[in-house]
């Protein structure tokens, strides 16, 4: 999935924010802590390169983890949780993220269990090779802990960003 630095910088928040807010089951909190541990600030460009393959992929329940992939792609381009990113009126701006969320639902579409990544260490990399024994929220922002933290604290632009929405909805 191509994309340009400036939108892959918003891609990963976006659907970890929307994936934090949709999970219900422990599963679907393991993918939306997956989505959000795609953290520049731990994997550098690295995290741009991640595909559908390396997801926590549970092969009995593939079907099931592929819906909900495609309820956030869905989610998103009906822009849930935007407004986390911009003030209101601003939405034209975010238009461009349409195109790459289209492209994970194709992706996750198309995706068989044979290109599963079967090697815990490389999916859970940064974590001992270990999915997360539990859910943590970030105190401040809308999304899961990954094991190096908060994908948005890391970030300080984008930490100020949601600081800024916030004071002007109040």
């Amino acid at each position: 999935m191509a994309m340009t630095p400036h939108w892959a910088y918003w891609f990963v928040p976006l659907v970890a924010a929307v994936a934090s807010r949709l999970a219900r089951s422990d599963e679907q909190r393991t993918l939306a802590v997956w989505l959000a541990s795609l953290d520049r600030r731990v994997w550098g460009s690295l995290a741009e390169g991640r595909d559908v393959g390396t997801l926590p992929w549970v092969d009995a329940r593939i079907d099931e983890q592929k819906a909900f992939l495609q309820e956030i792609v869905d989610a998103g381009r009906s822009r849930v949780c935007w407004d986390l990113f911009m003030a209101p009126g601003d939405e034209e701006d975010f238009r461009p993220l349409l195109r790459p969320l289209g492209t994970l639902g194709q992706l996750v579409a198309q995706f068989s269990p044979q290109h599963a990544c079967r090697d815990e260490a490389i999916v859970w990399g940064y974590n001992g090779g270990r999915a997360p024994a539990t859910f943590e929220r970030c105190h401040k922002h809308p999304v899961y802990l990954h094991a190096n933290g908060c994908l948005w604290c890391n970030d300080g632009d984008l930490s100020e960003c949601y600081e800024q929405v916030v004071v002007q909805r109040d």
